[in-house]
């Protein structure tokens, strides 16, 4: 049996569930509800089936493991409905895991998990780095969830499902780039949180930016007033009234608003049926004692809660209802010691009865509260006494569960289940604990307005008494007034003071709250609030209430049992309710007016039911029913508004009169609508309608604007409370203005097609583009026919409309070849356009394969009279205005061309490692035009890069050769071996498709380049250029001619690479202090070694001095370095140069060179791979004064040298022979001896990264 519901709990029966679902997972509340659906509820939605909550999608419910994957979705809870048994009897799939994005908390390892797998961060730094905030991230078991890669780069993009913040745009990162969120609604539909965007980074910014993102599926979205759930990521399904929404279990609370354009309808939800009876149980439930059911102990006088016998519910093949329980006592005892027995759901600690039942005289007490058992799940009662205040002492009571009553299925279990017997002991006294009405009581109110915000309905203490300390720990209030706790009031929540505590969990009449463990010390005072919401109910009632002594739940510190409050003072009994507080009725509903956004200042036209404005009316509380509204209508026009104005009338959101039609009041300005109409509690919109007369004087760019002040102009009364509602404002409401125009349309060529030429045989070309703009038109347009004037060779066939990409009928055939015809289009249906707005009309057309080469047409609409067309609403012919154009020339061409040129992005000559795989050789830029071109084979070009001072270089420094086309790899993924100067290679078909137009593609040639040394087919210092064979290197065809396209080949070739077997690289800093000093540093080089360990001969500098200063006695020191061969940090390297060279005033020039005389003997500073060598230039300064400044420049080399082609001995290089920057990769000798200086291993600085090509670096000046 179900325990009956007051009226006020079916009210709305569906938020029973709703707000269930609270707590489902912290406290397992079971629950079964009537749906009033009975088809399964649409994708997307959130079901709730005794404590497990489904979400519907594709014919399955998938349920939510944990409370955390529900809330890591963005969901709420008021979003939450009942099942229906259709939802129940779908098959259950996978279970919802959590949502991308989010931050999850296992075991004390936060990861994030995207695109379905768990992602940990590889340090603190990192996760702060990228944005992200401990605060965000939730508890989980991600056990099951496959591990994917480390998160341990800040200059990384987010993870896929990340909320990105782009200085106020938020990005949602995605698999595949990024995506917008175009409006609130969307946002809100998703249940995104600005608090969890992190700041994008650059990298974030250059992810493609894809589609934005839709509302989710399963919104409910009020678009206009009218509502729709959206069922897939195109369609939506509307409830055909409020009932249909209300009776499916859906809140008002979870509705977003905003738009629904471009979702396409389906058939209205609720459509048939009766409501189908609440679910009943399909499965086995099998009924156990738990291994750790309550040992035997000591139950104490006055004892309330006491744990007898925990018992264990299972339920398999279906879920299991349970209709009654029988609960009997047995051992040695009197009924009479047991007061009352309670039945507890251990998931809540909370009793499944909301009555105590007492022993009839079979010792048995009948419990008919319903619980359900989800499929495939355990749930734990506890059997439990409130124990008599003058019990038996000694007695040995044992509560045994006789018996389970099943909705349907079966039951395996061996009953009766009994647990341990309990001694009853009289001697002991446990603590008392008293409730009475709290210090924040408000005096009752009549006049509690709907939208009362947390409003304290109901205050409570409760005092501890002398004996011990006590614990609070739940509350269950109980709804004596007619209010619905489930929807006139919502965000119900307790706190202790001032305090925030938890929320409630509506059940029925009873809202219950468990809260964290509240110490009340003895003697001491716990004061508790009970806050709401008021959302609705006018005329009815809210009076909150503790029903048993037992609800309130309080256990001693001392003894750890269970204590049965006493209540007192004003509102307290011995009957139910036992704690009353003061009674507050809700007041009469509002009304709430203003201008509607549903129509904005637009154009309108002389005719019938013309748009004249709209208004927004809001009910809150009750339903708001209107007996009279009087309009105000102004006007520019110079005709008398009551011959120009008629039948005005009020229709609502669906097109339905509600008011008039009614003419203008003779002599006034003012339309009286008289018929009474019902405003629903809500946001509703109506618009004004009239006719505007054809002889009424209109004239273009009149304005008509409607107003009315809701105070005054309304005559209206609360639908419930039948008390008279004052609307507000008090102040004028002005509808958007309108402006009578003319049916107009305006015909322009639009910038494409431009002339062209285009290939014969070619289908589908664009060979004329309009526009044609209603926008300033007083109604919708309507084409009928549409006049082409050619000139024509007469092979142009299938000629084709398209109206914003929709093809038209008919198609016509091509015309006479003339100079100057007509191709008419009679439209069989025809092209409607709204007023305000404009069509794009495109003409397409196939060329016939007996076009010539050199053969022109052209197409154009060169007169009004070329388009028919008529005003909707009044029928009227329109004269349009057409910008006369014959359209572009378009030219027949026997084959495409392919434009081949190097690429802006090549890069220019640089030194690179061997052994280096991906190094960028070539960037070509490939046009086509007039057609796309296929290149199905291309010959490579590998040749010596011809720089002075270089070793020749082959293709034999090329180990593999890739292709790519804007970025991705084509032709063999594996690369290419260049077997000679001139490799040809062969592609696929669509491999290398070049599309008709002015940008073209960038195909990229990249080489793995082969290693030096032993057995190895490098060359030290050898340049190479790699590019396409000129314009015989290509065979490339047309797409739509299949003709050989002509090739116009300008350049191919990449920029000279020199090969080494390890490269410096140098970036110029300033030193550690920027202060001169007297004998500071005046520079600092930083040099890296990339690939292998490089060695650094030489360094020079160029200094500059104010007036006054000299420089003596300058070298280099080495500062820092991670392993430079031997030479300790903060050893001074080269010798000291008393006197630079002289170049003019004020400049000089030093050479220093690192001297093995110096205390580190080393002929030269080597740089072990990966490592970085600071080099500071340190000098005496003398005739520093305030103002001083020295400025340094480390020196570059222009060119080569033209000495030995594979590299020269040091002594080759001084400072007339490029020899500013003189290094070496070792390829030879990297003894440190003195031949390791004669080998000619030795380059100068040109294109070294950091020197380039330059003389000169950046000057770093140090001042006083």
């Amino acid at each position: 049996m179900n325990t009956p519901y007051s009226a006020s709990t079916l009210h709305k029966v569906f938020a029973f569930g709703l707000a269930v679902s609270l707590v489902v997972w912290t406290f397992g509340v079971l629950l079964v509800i009537p749906a009033a659906a009975v088809d399964a509820h649409p994708n997307g939605t959130l079901v709730l089936s005794g404590s497990t909550v489904f979400k519907m999608m594709d014919g399955q419910r998938m349920g939510f493991p944990t409370a955390n994957t529900f809330l890591s979705h963005g969901y709420d809870w008021d979003q939450i409905v009942p099942a229906n048994s259709a939802d129940l009897a779908l098959p259950q799939g996978a279970n919802v895991m959590f949502a991308d994005g989010s931050l999850v908390n296992d075991n004390g390892t936060i990861f994030m998990v995207s695109e379905g797998q768990k992602r940990g961060f590889t340090t603190a730094s990192v996760f702060t780095g990228l944005g992200y905030s401990f605060a965000n991230a939730l508890t989980g078991d991600l056990s099951g969830v496959t591990t994917g890669a480390n998160i341990d780069n800040t200059s990384a993009a987010h993870p896929a499902g990340t909320l990105v913040n782009n200085n106020g745009t938020i990005w949602q990162v995605t698999t595949s780039g990024r995506a917008g969120i175009p409006t609130m609604a969307v946002f809100d539909s998703w249940g995104f949180d600005f608090a969890n965007a992190v700041p994008a980074n650059a990298a974030d910014l250059t992810l493609v930016a894809g589609a934005n993102l839709g509302y989710r599926i399963g919104s409910v979205v009020n678009d206009g007033g009218t509502v729709w759930a959206i069922t897939s990521d195109t369609a939506k399904q509307g409830f055909p009234t409020a009932s249909c929404f209300l009776d499916s279990g859906y809140s008002w609370s979870a509705l977003v608003v905003g738009s629904t354009a471009g979702f396409t309808a389906g058939a209205n939800l609720c459509i048939g049926g009766d409501t189908p009876p609440p679910p009943t149980s399909t499965g086995t439930l099998t009924v156990s004692l738990a291994s750790d059911t309550p040992a035997s102990g000591v139950a104490i006088k006055n004892a309330a809660r006491v744990p007898f016998t925990k018992v264990n519910l299972t339920a398999t093949g279906g879920d299991v209802v349970i209709d009654s329980w029988v609960v009997e006592r047995g051992g040695v005892a009197q009924d009479s010691s047991l007061a009352s027995l309670d039945i507890i759901d251990l998931s809540t600690n909370a009793t499944i009865n909301n009555t105590a039942k007492t022993l009839n005289a079979q010792h048995q007490a009948n419990f008919t509260d319903d619980l359900t058992i989800p499929n495939g799940t355990t749930k734990s009662v506890m059997l439990a006494a409130n124990i008599a205040a003058a019990p038996g002492a000694g007695e040995l009571p044992v509560l045994s569960l006789r018996s389970v009553t099943l909705k349907g299925g079966s039951v395996n279990g061996s009953f009766p289940i009994s647990g341990n017997s309990m001694t009853i002991n009289t001697t002991i006294t446990i603590g008392t604990a008293t409730v009475s009405r709290g210090a924040y009581t408000n005096a009752s109110s009549s006049t509690l307005e709907v939208g009362k915000t947390a409003y304290t309905f109901f205050s409570f203490k409760v005092v501890a008494g002398s004996v011990e300390d006590v614990t609070f720990s739940q509350v269950k209030v109980y709804q004596q007034g007619s209010a619905s706790l489930a929807n006139d009031l919502v965000n119900i929540k307790l706190y202790h003071d001032g305090t925030f505590l938890t929320d409630g969990v509506v059940d029925g009449n009873y809202v219950n709250f468990n809260i964290p463990p509240q110490v009340i010390a003895k003697g001491q005072t716990g004061e508790y609030l009970v806050k709401a919401d008021v959302a609705g109910g006018s005329a009815r009632t809210i009076k909150l209430s503790i029903w048993r002594f037992t609800d309130v739940y309080v256990k001693g510190n001392t003894y750890n049992s269970g204590i049965t409050p006493t209540v007192s003072g004003t509102g307290a009994g011995s009957t139910n309710p036992v704690l009353t507080d003061n009674e507050f009725t809700i007041s009469t509903g509002t009304l709430r007016v203003g201008r509607s956004n549903t129509v904005g200042a637009e154009n309108i036209g002389v005719g019938n039911d013309q748009v004249l404005g709209a208004f927004e009316f809001e009910a809150k509380g009750e339903a708001i029913e209107i007996t009279a509204l009087t309009l105000t209508v102004a006007s520019s026009g110079t005709g008398t508004i009551e011959d120009a104005l008629q039948s005005v009338k009020l229709v609502d959101a669906n097109g339905t009169t509600v008011a008039g039609p009614t003419d203008v009041t003779n002599n006034a300005l003012t339309i009286a609508l008289s018929d009474t109409f019902t405003v629903p509690v809500g946001v509703n919109h109506y618009r004004v309608l009239g006719n505007l007369i054809t002889n009424g004087g209109w004239a273009t760019n009149d304005t008509i604007t409607m107003s009315f002040t809701p105070s005054t102009a309304i005559t209206a009364t609360g639908e419930t409370t039948g008390q008279s509602v004052t609307p507000s404002p008090a102040s004028s409401i002005t509808a958007s203005q309108q402006t009578i125009k003319a049916a107009g349309l305006t015909v322009t060529k639009n910038s494409t097609p431009t002339d062209k030429s285009v290939i014969v045989n070619s289908t589908g070309v664009l060979i004329g583009s309009w526009t044609f703009d209603a926008s300033n038109s007083g109604e919708d347009v309507r084409v009928t026919s549409i006049a082409i004037r050619a000139s024509t060779t007469g092979k142009v066939n299938a000629l084709t409309l398209k109206a914003d990409d929709v093809a038209q009928s008919p198609v016509n055939d091509a015309p006479t070849a003339s100079a100057n015809t007509t191709s008419t289009f009679a439209l069989s249906d025809p092209i409607v356009i709204t007023k305000g707005s404009s069509k794009k009309i495109d003409l397409y057309g196939n060329i016939g394969s007996n076009g010539n080469a050199g053969e022109v047409d052209a197409w154009g609409i060169t007169s009004e009279a070329g388009v028919t067309a008529t005003g909707v609403t009044t029928g009227n012919t329109i004269t349009e205005t057409v910008t006369v154009h014959y359209g572009a020339l378009i030219t027949f061409a026997a084959a495409g061309t392919l434009t081949v040129n190097a690429d802006a992005s090549t890069p220019a000559s640089r030194l690179v490692v061997h052994g280096t795989n991906g190094v960028v050789l070539s960037e070509i830029r490939l046009k086509a035009t007039n057609e796309s071109i296929n290149i199905t084979q291309l010959q490579v070009n590998a040749v010596d890069g011809a720089l002075t001072g270089t070793a020749a270089g082959t293709f034999a420094q090329i180990e593999k050769l890739f292709l790519k086309r804007e970025g991705v790899i084509i032709g063999n993924v594996s690369g290419y071996n260049l077997a000679a100067a001139d490799t040809q290679i062969n592609l696929g078909t669509g491999d290398l498709n070049i599309p008709e137009g002015t940008t073209g593609i960038k195909l990229t040639l990249l080489g793995d380049i082969v290693d030096i040394g032993t057995n190895q087919p490098g060359t030290a210092n050898a340049d190479v250029k790699v590019g396409l064979r000129g314009k015989n290197g290509f065979t490339a065809k047309g797409s739509s001619s299949n003709t050989a396209a002509t090739i116009t080949y300008t350049d191919s070739t990449g920029s000279a690479i020199i090969l080494h077997k390890a490269v410096p690289s140098v970036v110029t800093e300033t030193p550690g202090s920027t202060t001169l000093s007297a004998s500071g540093a005046l520079h600092r080089t930083s040099i890296s070694a990339v690939g292998n360990t490089v060695g650094i001969f030489r360094t020079a500098y160029t200094t500059a001095t104010s007036s006054g200063l000299t420089l003596t006695n300058l070298y280099t020191k080495l500062t820092s370095c991670g392993s430079c061969g031997g030479i300790t940090n903060g050893s001074q390297l080269s010798a000291t140069d008393a006197d630079g060279d002289y170049l003019v005033d004020s400049i000089e020039t030093w050479n220093l060179a690192v001297a093995s005389a110096q205390s580190h003997g080393k002929n030269y500073l080597a740089i072990s791979s990966g490592s970085t060598a600071v080099v500071d230039l340190f000098a005496t300064v003398s005739g520093i004064v305030s103002g001083s400044t020295v400025s340094t420049s480390l020196l570059g080399d222009t060119a080569t040298t033209t000495g030995d082609v594979g590299g020269s001995a040091t002594a080759a290089y001084n400072v007339n022979n490029q020899g500013n920057f003189v290094w070496s990769d070792l390829n030879l000798d990297d003894s440190q001896a003195a031949s390791s200086l004669t080998s000619k291993q030795w380059y100068n600085g040109y294109l070294v990264s950091g020197l380039g090509g330059a003389a000169t670096t950046t000057a770093i000046t140090v001042s006083n």
